[in-house]
C-alpha cells in the first residue's frame, strides 16, 4: 500500500491528523470544501493513475506467478535429468544375467521418462495459456507510467506558489495528498539508459546469459523469445540432446528456423537484470557477429524507448516495492 502523506497540520477538514490519506477517495471527497473545479479534475486524475498503477500491479504478479511456476517445473525436470543419468550409469554396472537389478533399474528409468515427458507438457500448456503475457504486463506498465508523468506534469504547472496562496485548508490538503501520492508512485520507477551499437541489421546491445556469458544480441521487438545460436548454447552448457520439443521461430529477417525450447536462468543487459527467462536456441545464423535475439521474454518486462540521437535504449523497470 503506498502511504500518500505521513504527516499533516491539523484543519477544518473531516479527517483527523492521524488517519492515512490513502483513504481519500472521491466520495470522501465530496466531505471537503473545495472551490476550484481545477483541483476537483486533477483529484479524478489523480484517483484514475491509482487504478492504472492497481492493473499494473496485478499484471506483474500474474506474470511473476507465470515465471515461478516455470522456474519450479524447470528445476524438476533438471533434476530429474541428473537422476535419469545416474540410473543409466546404474544399468551399465549390472552384472550380467543380473534380471532383477536390470528389471529395477529400467522400471524407474521408465517412471522418470514418463514424469519428465509430463512436465514438459505442462510446461507447454502453461506457456501456451500465457501468451503474450510479457506484451500485457509492459503495455499495463506503460499506461501508467504515461498516465503518472502526464498528470505530474500537469500538476506541478497548476500547484504554483501564487495559486497555493489561493487554497483554503482543505484544498491545501487535497492538492498535498496529490503531490505526496504522485512523489510516492515516481518510485515504482527505474531508468537506465543502454549503450547500443547501430547495424545493417538493426540495433545491438551487450547481453550477460546465465550470470557468466557475455553475447551480442540484436533487439527484436518481434520475436517472442531471447533466441541464441547453438554455438552460444554450448558455450553455456546448455544440454539440448535430451530436449525433444521444438518450436518455430521468426527471425529479424522474416525467415523462420526450427528451435528448442530453454529457459534461462537469468538475462542481464547493463544491471536491469531477469531471472528465468523464456528463450530458444538454434543452429544456424543471424549475421555476423550476432549471437541471437533480444525478444520480449526480456524486454517485456520493462517500458523501453529508443533514443534515435543518443543512439541509446532507455529500459524503464516497474517495482512497486522500490522506496
Amino acid at each position: 500500500m503506498i502511504v500518500l502523506l505521513t504527516g499533516i497540520l491539523c484543519h477544518s477538514a473531516p479527517f483527523s491528523c492521524g488517519e492515512a490519506p490513502d483513504n481519500l477517495d472521491e466520495s470522501e471527497l465530496k466531505r471537503y470544501d473545495i472551490r476550484q473545479d481545477a483541483i476537483r479534475d486533477l483529484f479524478d486524475e489523480y484517483l484514475q493513475v491509482k487504478e492504472k498503477r492497481q492493473k499494473a500491479v496485478d499484471s506483474k504478479g500474474q506474470n511473476d506467478a507465470f515465471k515461478a511456476r516455470l522456474a519450479g517445473i524447470e528445476g524438476e525436470i533438471k533434476s530429474l535429468y541428473g537422476r535419469f543419468d545416474s540410473l543409466n550409469v546404474e544399468l551399465s554396472n549390472v552384472r550380467p544375467g543380473d534380471a532383477i537389478a536390470n528389471n529395477k533399474i529400467v522400471a524407474e528409468l521408465n517412471l522418470v521418462n514418463s514424469r519428465m515427458m509430463k512436465l514438459n507438457n505442462e510446461a507447454k500448456d502453461i506457456i501456451k495459456s500465457n501468451e503474450g503475457s510479457e506484451r500485457s504486463y509492459g503495455a499495463a506498465m506503460g499506461d501508467y507510467e504515461t498516465a503518472l508523468f502526464a498528470l505530474a506534469g500537469k500538476f506541478g504547472s497548476f500547484d504554483t506558489p501564487e495559486n497555493r496562496a489561493r487554497y483554503n485548508n482543505d484544498e491545501e490538503y487535497v492538492c498535498r495528498n496529490i503531490s505526496e501520492g504522485l512523489s510516492s508512485m515516481k518510485n515504482d520507477f527505474a531508468a537506465k539508459d543502454i549503450e547500443t551499437t547501430t547495424t545493417e541489421r538493426g540495433i545491438m546491445v551487450d547481453a550477460v546469459i546465465n550470470d557468466d556469458q557475455r553475447v551480442r544480441l540484436l533487439v527484436d521487438t518481434g520475436a517472442s523469445v531471447v533466441l541464441l545460436r547453438k554455438g552460444v548454447a554450448d558455450r553455456l552448457n546448455i544440454g539440448l540432446g535430451k530436449i525433444e520439443s521444438r518450436m518455430f521461430c521468426t527471425l529479424a529477417d522474416g525467415s523462420q528456423v526450427e528451435a528448442v525450447p530453454v529457459i534461462f536462468d537469468s538475462v542481464d543487459v547493463n544491471g536491469f537484470k531477469v531471472n528465468k527467462v523464456y528463450g530458444a536456441v538454434f543452429d544456424g545464423s543471424v549475421g555476423a557477429d550476432v549471437d541471437g535475439l533480444l525478444g520480449m521474454s526480456y524486454l517485456g518486462n520493462f517500458i523501453f524507448r529508443i533514443d534515435p540521437k543518443s543512439n541509446k535504449i532507455i529500459l524503464e523497470k516497474f517495482d512497486p516495492g522500490m522506496k
